[in-house]
């Protein structure tokens, strides 16, 4: 397929919707529904009845309009968010509206519309039209760019009335407008009134003479029941964009074709024996550039036809099997319409079934209407339109862009002069870097490509490219093309030329620095990449600093949020001062000088050969933009971070640096270090951007003082009304901010959810759509977040509204969480999911085995457990809630860690403790209550001894290792306590556990004097699942009731039998429909026959009666089939 970019056509209709008005109740509301399934971009709407604002702004919530303009008897709705409407004058009595169409990004050209609704009662006609005559004849105006649509209650080309109108009128306006439907002779007499006294064409849309070449498609649409008026509309191309010659493309879904596979395969054997005797990447390329052929041929000879087929003997024996034949040839077009549809749209359809392809089309036809650039600013503040203007004013941009400025070698040295020595490749990772790749290699690689991935300037699909690399010869030929790139730098031209899709930003989109450029290589080179990337991440593990979470496994960008959060918290309680700088470098990526990353692979003691071949790969790359290709700028790859700051220094995500300062002397320092790097490496700081936070949260006048005169004016501090946004996390620095946050949050759900609301789907599909679209939009933001229960549980009852909307008899929310073959929906419950998604920090804490340098953060929260809780292993405060302190609890980060922790019910292992580990125990947890003892009065002492240890109440004898009980004078701590500790304890209200009573009474020489804590705690979850394979789905389902705890009517087949059960060949020839019909039928009767006389329900009795009136059913269709035949 060609990915040629059509012309967007907009889509202008009119209709008379008598009885609107009357859609306010909740009886005629599918009326507005109905409309705007249409899929119009903007309707002229007549006999509105639209008397006052209160009703024009509910017609506006109720067509969900972008925009729009309303008189008494007239009204224009846009539907297409870019499509502005602006309102020009009425007349008095509503019957004539004027408005400008406009594009919000000025795309084209504003056009006028007139909205006209002539009287229906011909003794009114001639004087409206009078009127409107001299109405326009005293505008003074050509008309041009200028609909005028609306009804006029007689037929326009009929001349029967017109000896009732004005003459001057009527030949006005046959000479200045045109009727697009006389495109069309059968659509120019079609009627588009049908009343009881018969049928007439008087709706009618007008172009001016400019705009009638750009029309077609004219149409006429039934619209609803609720008017015996039809809707007119014509589509109309008003960008004035050309467009170039686009990207050839193959069908991806071709890969699945029998057929196309066998021909491809015979092709290849054909190309493979008549290669050209040169380089194998020429060798490849010139196999590439035949399969456009090759598909052109098979798409052309195996167009779809129809066919009449010549039937031999009784149709009757027949039919049945050509009718699923026919069906399931027609499922296989429409399926594969439906899938190229979603390719070329970009979306993903999550739900399996039946595709639709008309929301696939409004997709479409957006993207193209979003990624159109009809203007541009140049650098002389010029708006230039021309299709050359506009090439011009983006080679001139990207050339600028793309140009390095030089640098010094001597910058690049001082840059790197702290490097620490050690920090260099060692010579087998060398060999290993540079050594050939096999057929292992290249299938495991192949094995991990997306389907959905966008190609390159070849156009060939990862799909194709699998079936290409499946024939002997290719496979041979593309790992000879592999190893000569990573040797010798020989790389097919298709991998040195990149397609730029070019999506639209924020701002005013005629400036082309707010468009996000994205550049598209070949499969096949990306094959190369990413063997490439397989073999560097290894030993680039020890060249890139923790903090940088981007670009390798196991590291999370919510690490970084966590952290900053973290220090926040500590810095606003204990008051520390110092402030967060997020800095911003304009165009990170695309400034990269090459001389700069050549410098850092020979620094850190990459392969010569392996260190030019990349440079040349990357940086003597060609654009092709819309078909064009421009010269050769270079290409850029992320930078390596070249130094080793202190511990938790500075946090980075690729580009985005977050650096810790705690004096202000700091920050000159640290604006000659970027400076530095801006001068090796050809970088540049947006100092207007870089926005400093107050760690404490306070005013801090000398830090605000020296960032200004750095030229840095963002400031946050607690006074700020927003946070910060930080890698999509919310840096808040008071509590309002965080509300603020998290009620906008809210709102944005309830907005999406009731938008989502309009949508026919069903419960089932509102499930998925709960998960995969509103849910996944919060789980990002609010892992970190110290969210309270309730707030959850606003979400919950927001997602639960959602899904049983208009679903009767309601379900509750425990069975649409439960997973979907168990009978529910799987829906996320917010509550038990935001407390998996703490498992990411939680789990290497309890791993002993955990690789200490594997995340930054993990350290540092063992370091904050185990300082603020003043204890010597940070496992005590995770098993132990009594040695949570207040300052170790009042941080928001460690709530909900906490919160997770205490579900997962961590037990002692007691078989590992030793005399001295036990010690830092907490006294209440080695005591069990005595017979005489109530469960009130044990909870009772229990929080009177929270903060009292064992070692308050018990010695450690160094020689014998043993504990003992400690006398009076000795004890320091909690003497009163732990007095009457003891004095129950003698009285038989409490007894020690006996795991502590065998601790105290064993032999000292069988115990270990030291004692690993990280063994202390039992490494078994529930099921004897390890702590350490916990998975958020394991976590989660802790939280559902088991099968036996579930009430008796609830299904509990297992999924095999629910499989069995849809996989049976029904006995009948009937439909679902008919099943499920006749079944409420039969319930519906036996409960009839229960209340009103008392017959009892039986449920035997109800299915029987079903099978016996489908059995019914079915004999009658057979014998219908063969009286037919």
């Amino acid at each position: 397929m060609n990915e040629n970019n059509q012309p967007p056509l907009l889509t202008f209709a009119s209709l008379n919707c008598r009885g609107l008005k009357k859609t306010k109740t909740q009886k005629h509301k599918p009326y507005f529904h109905q409309i705007r399934s249409l899929s119009y971009d903007i309707i002229a709407l007549q006999e509105t009845h639209a008397t006052d604002f209160e009703t024009q702004h509910f017609f506006d919530l109720s067509f969900h309009a972008a925009s729009s303009t309303w008189t008494k008897h007239c009204g224009l709705v846009s539907f297409n968010e870019n499509l502005l409407i602006l309102p020009l004058w009425s007349s008095i009595d509503g019957r004539i509206l004027a408005a400008t169409i406009t594009h919000r990004q000025h795309f084209f050209s504003p056009i006028t519309i007139y909205v006209i609704y002539a009287p229906a009662q011909r003794i009114d006609q001639p004087p409206f039209f009078n009127q409107l005559y001299s109405l326009f004849n005293s505008l003074h105006q050509t008309v041009s760019r200028s609909i005028m649509l609306g009804d006029f209650n007689y037929n326009l080309h009929s001349t029967h009335r017109h000896s009732l109108i004005n003459r001057h009128w009527t030949q006005w306006l046959h000479a200045s407008w045109f009727d697009p439907f006389a495109q069309e002779p059968h659509m120019m007499h079609a009627p588009t009134f049908f009343g009881h006294q018969g049928t007439s064409n008087i709706a009618f849309i007008l172009l001016s003479g400019d705009l009638i070449a750009r029309a077609k498609s004219p149409q006429i649409s039934f619209v609803s029941n609720r008017t015996d008026h039809h809707a007119v509309s014509i589509k109309l191309h008003l960008f004035d964009q050309q467009f170039g010659p686009g990207i050839w493309k193959i069908n991806p879904y071709l890969a699945d074709n029998d057929n196309f596979c066998d021909k491809l395969y015979h092709f290849l054997n054909e190309g493979i024996k008549h290669l050209p005797s040169t380089y194998a990447c020429l060798q490849w390329d010139h196999l590439k550039s035949q399969l456009q052929q090759l598909q052109h041929s098979y798409i052309t000879c195996n167009t779809p036809v129809t066919a009449n087929s010549e039937h031999t003997g009784s149709i009757r024996d027949t039919i049945q099997q050509e009718l699923v034949s026919t069906e399931k040839e027609i499922d296989q077009v429409t399926d594969q319409e439906g899938n190229i549809l979603a390719l070329r749209s970009g979306h993903r359809w999550r739900e399996l079934g039946e595709r639709s392809n008309k929301y696939f089309y409004r997709c479409l036809r957006e993207r193209h209407q979003r990624q159109n650039i009809t203007a541009l600013q140049t650098q002389e503040g010029l708006i230039v339109h021309n299709n050359n203007d506009l090439l011009d004013c983006a080679h001139q941009f990207y050339h600028q862009l793309y140009t390095a400025t030089p640098v010094q070698d001597h910058h690049i040295n001082e840059l790197f002069r702290s490097t620490p020595s050690s920090a260099k490749l060692s010579a087998d990772d060398c060999v290993y870097l540079t050594s050939d790749w096999n057929d292992d290699d290249l299938t495991a690689c192949l094995k991990k490509v997306p389907f959905h991935s966008s190609p390159g300037i070849d156009g060939i699909p990862y799909t194709i490219l699998k079936v290409i690399l499946r024939h002997p010869g290719c496979h041979s030929l593309f790992l000879q093309v592999l190893n000569e790139a990573s040797k010798y730098g020989r790389f097919p031209p298709t991998w040195q030329r990149s397609v730029v899709t070019l999506l639209p930003k924020k701002g005013d989109l005629t400036l082309l620095k707010n468009w996000r450029p994205i550049s598209l290589s070949c499969t096949d080179g990306k094959i190369f990449t990413r063997l490439l990337t397989t073999r560097l991440i290894g030993p680039c593990q020890q060249l890139i600093q923790n903090q940088q979470t981007e670009f390798l496994p196991q590291r999370f960008i919510a690490d970084n949020g966590l952290a900053t959060r973290l220090i926040m918290d500590i810095a606003h309680h204990y008051n520390i001062p110092g402030i967060a700088l997020g800095i911003d470098m304009e165009k990170a990526y695309d400034r990269v000088h090459p001389q700069y990353l050549r410098s850092i692979f020979t620094l850190f003691g990459f392969p010569d050969t392996l260190a030019n071949n990349l440079c040349s790969l990357f940086f003597n790359t060609s654009l092709c933009i819309n078909g064009f290709t421009f010269a050769s700028p270079r290409r850029n790859i992320p930078n390596i971070p070249d130094s080793t700051p202190p511990p938790l220094k500075y946090l980075a995500y690729a580009d985005d640096t977050l650096v810790f300062l705690s004096r202000p002397s700091e920050l000159q320092a640290l604006l000659d270090l970027i400076q530095l790097y801006n001068s090796a490496s050809n970088g540049k700081i947006n100092r207007e951007k870089t926005t400093a936070i107050s760690l404490s949260g306070k005013r801090q006048l000398s830090w605000i003082a020296t960032l200004t005169r750095a030229g840095i004016g963002g400031w946050h501090d607690s006074s700020s009304p927003h946070p910060v946004i930080y890698l999509g996390f919310p840096l808040s620095s008071s509590k309002s901010q965080l509300k603020y946050f998290l009620d906008a949050l809210l709102d944005k759900t309830v907005s999406y959810a009731q938008m989502l609301s309009s949508r026919s789907l069903s419960i089932q599909g509102r499930g998925l759509v709960s998960n995969s679209l509103l849910l996944s939009k919060i789980w990002h933001c609010i892992r970190i977040l110290p969210i309270t229960k309730s707030y959850l549980q606003q979400l919950r009852s927001i997602i639960y509204q959602y899904v049983i909307q208009q679903a009767f008899p309601p379900v509750s929310f425990a069975t649409c969480s439960r997973p979907r073959k168990e009978g529910g929906l799987g829906i996320l419950d917010p509550i038990a999911h935001h407390s998996a998604l703490q498992l990411r920090w939680i789990t290497p804490l309890l791993d002993p085995t955990t690789d200490a340098d594997a995340s930054f953060l993990t350290p540092i929260i063992k370091f904050c457990l185990q300082l603020f809780s003043q204890s010597s292993s940070f496992l005590y405060p995770l098993v132990f809630p009594q040695r949570r302190l207040r300052p170790l609890s009042s941080f928001g980060s460690f709530k909900s860690f906490f919160r997770c922790i205490d579900t997962l019910h961590l037990k002692v292992d007691w078989t590992n403790i030793t005399s001295l580990t036990v010690r830092k125990f907490p006294l209440s947890c080695i005591v069990a209550k005595g017979h005489d003892t109530s469960h009130q009065e044990f909870l009772h002492h229990q929080q009177l001894w929270h903060e009292i240890l064992v070692k308050d109440a018990f010695q450690y004898n160094v020689p014998t290792q043993q504990l003992h009980l400690r006398n009076p004078q000795q004890r320091r701590r909690h003497r009163h306590r732990v007095k009457d500790f003891f004095d129950l304890l003698d009285a038989g209200k409490y007894v020690l556990t006996y795991e502590f009573s065998c601790l105290i009474n064993s032999s000292s020489t069988t115990l270990p004097i030291h004692q690993p804590t990280t063994l202390f705690i039992s490494a078994q979850f529930l099921n004897n699942i390890p702590i350490i394979n916990i998975t958020t789905k394991l976590y989660r389902a802790q939280f559902l009731l088991h099968f036996n705890q579930l009430p008796d009517w609830y299904p509990c087949a297992s999924k095999a039998k629910w499989k069995t059960f849809w996989n049976i060949r029904p006995e009948f020839n009937l439909t679902f429909f008919d099943i499920i019909a006749t079944t409420l039928l039969q319930i519906w009767s036996a409960h009839w026959q229960f209340v009103f006389h008392q017959t009892t329900f039986w449920s035997t009795g109800v299915i029987a009666k079903t099978i016996l009136h489908l059995r019914k059913i079915h004999l009658e269709q057979q014998h219908a089939f063969s009286q037919h035949f």
